[in-house]
C-alpha cells in the first residue's frame, strides 16, 4: 500500500515536473519568437531604409545630370547663352512641366519638373520619377540662374554668387531634395513644403542636410554648386566660340576676333584682351582664351578644343 502511494506521488511529481518543463519550453519559444519578430522587423526596416537610400541616391544623381544637361544645351530667347536652369513646377500641373516664369522670390522652390521646354520648344526630361506629384522630388534654384522662356540675361563666368546655401556653405545654384515619406498625415498631395520638408528646408533658401533629431528629419539632398556648373558651361561656351570662329584663317588679333564673334550673349563672356592669346604666343591656327572667374584656359582650333584643367 505504501509502495503504491509512493508510486502515485512519484508519478504526480514527475507529471508536475513535465508540465513545468513544457510551460518553460513554451515560454522560451514565445520569447524567442517575439525576439525573432523584433529582429526581423528591424532587419526589414534596415533593408527598407537601405533600399530607399539606394533609390533616392540614384534618382538624385539622375536629376542633377538632367538639370546640368538643360543648363548646357537649352536654347534661350533672346539668345543669352548657356548656363540657366529650369524653373520648378510650382503650379503642379498634370504634365509636371517647369513653370514658364519664376522671377519672384517665392517661386524659388517647388517640385522638380518632369519635363522642361527651352525657348525653341525642345523638350528635356528632368525628373527620373514617373509617379504622381506626391512622389516627385523637390527642387530649388538660385534666383540669378533661373531660366525664363520669355527673357533671360546672359550669364557669364565672373563670380556672380548664387543665392542658395546648404549647411552654411554658400554659392549653391540648385538643391534637389528627396523628401521621403511625409512625417504628418496627408489626405492629398499639396504644394505646401512644410507638409513634406523639415527644418530650414521649408524656408527655401538656406538648406540643411541633417538635424540633431534625426527621427524628425528624412530629407535627402543633392547640390549643384556654381563652380561645377561653370566648369561645364565654360566648355559649352568654348564649343560655341569654336563654331563662331569657323574655318581658317583664325583671327590673329582682338579686332579680327571681335569681327568674327558677334553673338550678343558672348559680350558678357568676353574676357579682356590680355586673356585672349593669338599666334605666335599660341600654336598656328589657334587661339587660347580664359574666361573671367574660371581657371581653365581653352585652346581652340577648327578641329579641337583642349583645356588646361578639369574644374574652374
Amino acid at each position: 500500500m505504501a509502495e503504491h502511494s509512493m508510486t502515485r506521488r512519484s508519478f504526480s511529481i514527475a507529471s508536475r515536473q513535465q508540465q513545468l518543463g513544457a510551460a518553460l519550453l513554451i515560454f522560451f519559444i514565445l520569447v524567442f519568437t517575439a525576439s525573432a519578430s523584433v529582429l526581423l522587423r528591424a532587419l526589414n526596416n534596415r533593408s527598407t531604409d537601405q533600399g530607399r537610400s539606394l533609390t533616392s541616391t540614384t534618382d538624385l544623381v539622375a536629376a542633377k545630370e538632367a538639370l546640368l544637361a538643360f543648363a548646357i544645351m537649352a536654347s534661350t530667347n533672346p539668345d543669352s547663352g548657356p548656363g540657366r536652369l529650369p524653373c520648378p513646377d510650382i503650379d503642379m500641373d498634370s504634365e509636371g512641366r517647369a513653370d514658364v516664369s519664376c522671377n519672384t522670390a517665392n517661386t524659388v522652390r517647388g517640385r522638380l519638373p518632369r519635363i522642361a521646354l527651352d525657348a525653341a520648344g525642345n523638350q528635356f526630361n528632368i525628373s527620373p520619377r514617373d509617379g504622381g506629384t506626391d512622389n516627385q522630388l523637390w527642387y530649388a534654384v538660385s534666383s540669378n540662374y533661373r531660366f525664363s522662356e520669355a527673357t533671360s540675361t546672359a550669364i557669364n563666368a565672373s563670380p556672380t554668387l548664387a543665392t542658395l546655401s546648404v549647411d552654411g556653405s554658400n554659392d549653391v545654384v540648385a538643391v534637389i531634395i528627396d523628401a521621403g515619406a511625409p512625417l504628418m498625415t496627408l489626405t492629398a498631395p499639396t504644394s505646401n513644403a512644410a507638409h513634406y520638408l523639415e527644418g530650414d528646408n521649408v524656408s527655401g533658401t538656406n538648406f540643411v542636410s541633417s538635424l540633431l533629431a534625426p527621427q524628425t528629419f528624412n530629407d535627402r539632398l543633392m547640390v549643384i554648386r556654381r563652380a561645377e556648373l561653370m566648369s561645364l558651361v565654360t566648355s559649352r561656351v568654348a564649343q560655341k566660340l569654336q563654331t563662331a570662329l569657323g574655318a581658317l584663317p583664325y583671327p590673329i588679333n582682338a579686332t579680327e576676333f571681335d569681327a568674327k564673334v558677334t553673338a550678343s550673349w558672348f559680350a558678357s563672356w568676353r574676357p579682356g584682351d590680355s586673356a585672349i592669346h593669338f599666334p605666335p604666343s599660341t600654336p598656328a591656327n589657334s587661339i587660347a582664351i580664359q574666361f573671367a572667374g574660371c581657371a581653365i584656359e581653352f585652346t581652340i582650333t577648327p578641329t579641337s578644343i583642349d583645356r588646361s584643367a578639369t574644374d574652374c
